[in-house]
């Protein structure tokens, strides 16, 4: 075994026969930085977007990947995530037609940390995600035969006054509850249970020029005047 003064020589041997291009090439090597900090793991829970796809790391564990920027269209997929090394994020889809699991690389430009999901663009750390059409619709909206309430979870409640004019078949009489969802300009409610039937309220305007829901049966406007839904809602 050779000590350490015979190591030193050695060294020094191999380095001083060393070309001045193979001494710059071992200077690179030892002495080029990592990506970024492997201690400074950061917060990767959050919401990741290139601009036209967005990711929702959840702190759960749970992801979901959106074909694009409207967090309320269906993903394009689910599954659930660790982080196995400072490099890296394991994405495992519930989906068995996917790959069981699949390696997105963490890399850092500058200060800012991106994730390398499959072949899409870069992603990157956003405080939250774009507002859109659906997040004006959210909250209570009045019409003369009841009230109709929208929540951020995509589901509604509509409780009426009376019977006598619903946005729904003559049948039903009594208050009910769904889903919801916005397909282009019209508001699809879906009522448990399913065979009641869906129905479709138009993002349009009521006779007085003001934004409102609108059947052939009933028209619902905001219950209050705070909301600007000029985004929603151009002017005619």
């Amino acid at each position: 075994m050779l000590r350490p003064a015979a190591l030193l020589i050695v060294a020094t041997l191999i380095a001083g026969c060393a070309s001045p291009e193979e001494k710059l090439a071992l200077a690179e090597v030892h002495h080029t930085p990592l990506a970024f900090d492997p201690t400074d793991e950061g917060d990767l829970g959050r919401w990741w977007s290139n601009g036209a796809q967005m990711l929702r790391l959840d702190q759960t564990g749970e992801y979901a990947l959106y074909r694009n920027a409207n967090r309320y269209q269906p993903p394009l997929e689910r599954g659930s995530w660790a982080r196995p090394s400072y490099a890296q994020v394991r994405l495992s889809p519930y989906d068995d037609a996917v790959d069981r699991w699949q390696r997105v690389p963490i890399t850092k430009s500058g200060d800012v940390l991106q994730l390398h999901v499959r072949d899409l663009a870069p992603m990157t750390p956003i405080e939250a995600p774009p507002v859109v059409i659906e997040d004006d619709l959210i909250g209570v909206w009045q019409a003369a035969d009841g009230t109709l309430v929208l929540g951020a979870d995509l589901v509604y409640s509509f409780s009426p006054r009376s019977a006598a004019s619903l946005p729904v078949p003559p049948a039903v009489v009594a208050g009910h509850s769904g889903g919801w969802r916005l397909e282009g300009e019209q508001l699809r409610l879906r009522p448990y249970p399913a065979n009641m039937g869906a129905f479709e309220l138009a993002l349009g305007f009521g006779d007085d020029g003001t934004p409102a829901l609108r059947s052939d049966r009933t028209t619902f406007r905001p219950a209050t005047n705070d909301r600007d839904l000029s985004r929603s809602f151009p002017a005619p």
